[in-house]
């Protein structure tokens, strides 16, 4: 039996009022989610001691809409590097300040490492897909730069099993080349501060 016009519009408005008290009285009424933005407090290379080739020559941060600050960096690579044989991440918890810092955790990669760096979805991936030229094995003696790098930080918290992540890390970051020597070093400290966010549930 074919219907009318009018009976198709009689039962759309049936279908979305129905729709309208199964969530609460709106049909598109978002919910709120934990979630995290980011506040640089502090970027630079590693100590020369470590003997690493990255000179990080300048940055810069913006904050985005959402109030996230992204981060601009240029740094020189002064030698080659044909492969790495690790990736290293040292993260500590700070208190009030970044000097106030105990170590929280060490997560390292060894083996095969060139194939992992542009890979998606890894707790790196934000970061390492910004920078121009790409971070693709062989490293080249070339200068980099990065723009509006952010981490995934709601990602990174669940992945460490961090319940509540607001207040100050800090991130030791690093690559070791062919020959084992560290190559591409940074120390960055972020504040992660805890809000709520809009989240529109998909009603049908």
């Amino acid at each position: 039996m074919m219907l009318s016009t009018f009976e198709h519009e009689s039962l759309l408005y049936i279908l979305v009022g129905l729709i309208t008290i199964r969530n609460g009285g709106c049909a598109f009424n978002p919910k709120t989610i934990p979630s995290y933005i980011g506040r640089w407090r502090q970027v630079s290379s590693c100590p020369a001691s470590m003997n690493h080739a990255a000179i990080l020559l300048n940055h810069s941060v913006l904050l985005d809409r959402r109030g996230d600050e992204l981060l601009t960096a240029t740094f020189r690579c002064t030698r080659d590097a044909q492969s790495f044989t690790s990736m290293t991440g040292i993260l500590r918890r700070c208190r009030d300040t970044t000097d106030q810092c105990e170590h929280f955790s060490r997560l390292e990669w060894k083996h095969n490492i060139c194939p992992l760096l542009p890979i998606k979805n890894a707790v790196w991936s934000s970061i390492i897909e910004q920078w121009e030229p790409k971070m693709t094995c062989p490293f080249k003696k070339a200068i980099y730069t990065g723009g509006n790098m952010s981490f995934d930080y709601d990602f990174i918290m669940a992945a460490l099993g961090v319940p509540n992540g607001a207040g100050i890390w800090g991130l030791k970051g690093f690559l070791r080349d062919e020959n084992s020597i560290v190559h591409v070093c940074f120390d960055v400290f972020v504040e992660l501060i805890k809000i709520r966010r809009k989240h529109y549930p998909s009603s049908f």
